[in-house]
């Protein structure tokens, strides 16, 4: 597949999404940007760094790091259970 065939493809069903739940939806949406989501719910289920860099396929963990955000309730959740050990 082509870069613009995904694209075009992705499109179609934000449009759908967006129809169906448009308060769900502020900003643009880009193929992109479900790399960063896909990153960082995947740390929040508690998949290692080292794990996500490599499904992402960079070279450098500072790449990897660039692309996730962890929620304060992600950080609550981990420093609980990391407590309670």
């Amino acid at each position: 597949m082509t870069v613009s065939c995904i694209e075009e493809i992705y499109a179609k069903y934000i449009e759908t999404a967006k129809s169906e739940n448009p308060k769900l939806f502020k900003d643009n949406y880009t193929p992109h940007s479900l790399r960063h989501t896909t990153a960082t719910h995947m740390l929040e289920a508690g998949i290692p760094l080292i794990v996500v860099k490599n499904f992402l396929g960079h070279v450098s963990l500072q790449t990897t790091q660039i692309y996730v955000e962890v929620t304060w309730e992600a950080m609550d959740r981990q420093l609980k259970a990391w407590n309670e050990k």
